[in-house]
C-alpha cells in the first residue's frame, strides 16, 4: 500500500507495474513514490502509449530476426549478396505471380525441349523490354529468363535440389 500523493489517502492499490491506482480519486499515480500523478482521462492515452511500446518492441524483435536472416543469407551469397538477394527476391515473385501454371511438379513435366522454348520465349520478351526502355518489364522479363533457366537445368537433372531441415531432398 502507498499514500496517493493526490489526495493522500490510503487506499491505493498495486496497478501496473510501475503506477498505483487510488480508489478515492479515480487517479492513476505513476512510481513507486506516487509523485506524478495521472488523471483519469489520461488512462486511454498511457493504455495507448503501453500498447503502441509493446508493438514496437514486436516490430525491434522483428526487424533483429531479419537482420540476422540476412546475414546469414549474405553469408551463402557471399561478396554477391548485395545483388543476389534483390535479384532471387524478383525470381520469387514472378514464380508466385505465374504459380497459377503450376509449380516444381509441373515444370517437371516439360521436356528439356519446352523448357528450352520457354526460355527462348521469356528471352525475347525481355529483349523486347529491352529495346522500348520498359524498366518494369524489364525487371520481371529479366526474372522470368532466370526462372526458365532454372526450370531448364533442373529438368535436365543438373540442378542440386536443396535440401530440407530433415535431410531429405525436396524432389
Amino acid at each position: 500500500m502507498s499514500i496517493c500523493s493526490f489526495c493522500n489517502g490510503t487506499k491505493v492499490e498495486p496497478g501496473h507495474t510501475d503506477c498505483v491506482w487510488c480508489d478515492n480519486t479515480g487517479v492513476l499515480a505513476l512510481g513507486d513514490n506516487a509523485q506524478e500523478v495521472v488523471l483519469p482521462n489520461q488512462v486511454e492515452l498511457m493504455n495507448t502509449i503501453a500498447r503502441l511500446k509493446a508493438e514496437n518492441q514486436a516490430l525491434q524483435d522483428r526487424l533483429t530476426k531479419a537482420d540476422q536472416d540476412l546475414d546469414s543469407m549474405c553469408a551463402v551469397f557471399g561478396s554477391y549478396g548485395n545483388t543476389l538477394i534483390p535479384f532471387v527476391q524478383l525470381m520469387r515473385k514472378e514464380l508466385e505471380a505465374n504459380s497459377h501454371k503450376g509449380d516444381r511438379e509441373g515444370w517437371l513435366q516439360m521436356t528439356v525441349g519446352t523448357a528450352l522454348a520457354e526460355c527462348k520465349h521469356h528471352y525475347d520478351k525481355m529483349y523486347r523490354a529491352v529495346h522500348s526502355a520498359d524498366r518494369e518489364g524489364i525487371r520481371e522479363h529479366t526474372a522470368d529468363v532466370a526462372n526458365c533457366a532454372m526450370m531448364l537445368l533442373d529438368v535436365s537433372g543438373l540442378l542440386p535440389v536443396a535440401r530440407k531441415d530433415n535431410g531429405q531432398s525436396e524432389s
